[in-house]
């Protein structure tokens, strides 16, 4: 079985070392900053950085080493890991600037590269309120969704005390005293 887990080309043969479409490999993003999460979703890998957000996409809806594209497809970065969240089958990134939801299921089939788009759920909502929160805050947020109620929780604290400075970037056991919440049954 343990050949089960092994590429099928060999990078170390000095007569083929060509990699093969069922490789591994490195992706280089111009201009991605650092990364802070990747997110599967449907046949697309979103790569979410501190500059923006990048789709990973391969032909025909499979990934391959050998053939993918890459896109841009946000200019607005995250602060921190976990203020990106999957949304059934869309998902929620709470931006440096404003919050996003994905309109994937709907764009993937009208764009003819299969760009993902973005639509701001803060706008004329809760932008003030967004754009006041501290990035330090943003980067120790987090957010988590709960399916069986549609919404969208945004954990955070709008100010800093030495306390949240010492405590909060923990994983365990998470202190925060903001919430923002977001019902994701409305759309425009």
């Amino acid at each position: 079985d343990l050949e089960k887990f092994h590429q099928f080309a060999d990078p170390f043969d000095a007569d083929d070392p060509a990699i093969v479409a069922d490789d591994g490999g490195v992706i280089a993003f111009q201009g991605a900053g650092l990364v802070l999460r990747l997110l599967t979703l449907g046949t697309s890998i979103f790569v979410c950085s501190n500059t923006g957000v990048f789709q990973v996409s391969g032909p025909n809806a499979s990934f391959k080493a050998t053939d993918f594209t890459t896109f841009s497809v946000l200019k607005d970065g995250i602060d921190g890991p976990e203020n990106v969240i999957a949304v059934d089958d869309e998902f929620i990134i709470y931006g440096q600037d404003t919050i996003w939801r994905s309109t994937i299921q709907s764009s993937l089939n009208v764009t003819t590269a299969g760009q993902a788009t973005f639509k701001s759920l803060s706008e004329n909502r809760v932008e003030t309120l967004y754009t006041s929160i501290p990035r330090a805050s943003k980067a120790a947020a987090r957010a988590l969704y709960n399916p069986s109620e549609r919404r969208a929780y945004y954990f955070y604290n709008a100010s800093s005390t030495d306390f949240d400075n010492s405590y909060n970037s923990l994983e365990q056991p998470g202190y925060s005293k903001d919430v923002l919440v977001l019902d994701t049954r409305f759309q425009d």
